[in-house]
């Protein structure tokens, strides 16, 4: 029981500098730009759907 109190408490304590410091630790690694590619994908994904939504209701209207 004492190990898993210490195993939780440990987790909690670097959840807490994760977010704490999240800003400096993306600094230090140079993720930024690797977060911001994942925006631009989800940007073009997102886009794409909408397309294809948009396009899939088109050809229903037409099929009326």
């Amino acid at each position: 029981m004492g190990k898993l109190v210490f195993w939780i408490l440990l987790i909690a304590i670097g959840i807490g500098i994760g977010i704490n410091y999240q800003d400096d630790i993306l600094d230090m690694l140079n993720m930024r730009d690797m977060e911001s590619l994942y925006d631009h994908i989800e940007d073009a994904a997102d886009s794409f759907q909408h397309g294809t939504d948009s396009l899939s209701d088109t050809v229903s209207e037409l099929a009326k």
